[in-house]
């Protein structure tokens, strides 16, 4: 057993499992449909489709058989689609000001640029430092 690099998604055997996994093929399917949805109106599936492309769109999970630029589309769809939903709570924050006395929704609404700094990141050209802490409301998940 080599104990070269630590991080979970750079493990050639675990790269190699997943590459021929079709679970995960259908997951990542899954995911491509749900943010070609209408992020108007289905805005927490397409919060959610858009975390599982944050969590898994890097390199050693990403399966082999697609390519870069496969990758940076589904990224580029999860950003576009993030940023209705967040200009939707910004909007709905603007015709109901109390919204923004509620910690939840202050937390909803830095969550989202959180999320969407992170897609930002995974887009970068160049190698981008991750922020240290997850996405507000995720807690300890990320």
């Amino acid at each position: 057993m080599r104990y070269s690099n630590l991080a979970p998604w750079m493990n050639e055997q675990a790269t190699r499992w997943l590459a021929t996994s079709e679970q995960w093929l259908r997951l990542l399917s899954m995911v491509k449909r749900t943010l070609e949805n209408d992020a108007q109106r289905f805005p927490h599936q397409i919060r959610a489709a858009s975390s599982f492309v944050i969590l898994l769109c890097r390199d050693g999970y990403w399966p082999a058989r697609y390519s870069q630029r496969e990758r940076d589309e589904i990224v580029a769809l999860a950003k576009r689609q993030l940023t209705v939903v967040r200009q939707a709570y910004a909007f709905e924050a603007r015709a109901r000001p109390e919204l923004l006395a509620n910690p939840d929704y202050k937390a909803i609404l830095q969550g989202l640029d959180d999320e969407l700094r992170l897609l930002d990141a995974r887009l970068a050209d160049e190698p981008v430092n991750l922020p240290d802490r997850p996405p507000a409301c995720w807690g300890k998940f990320f």
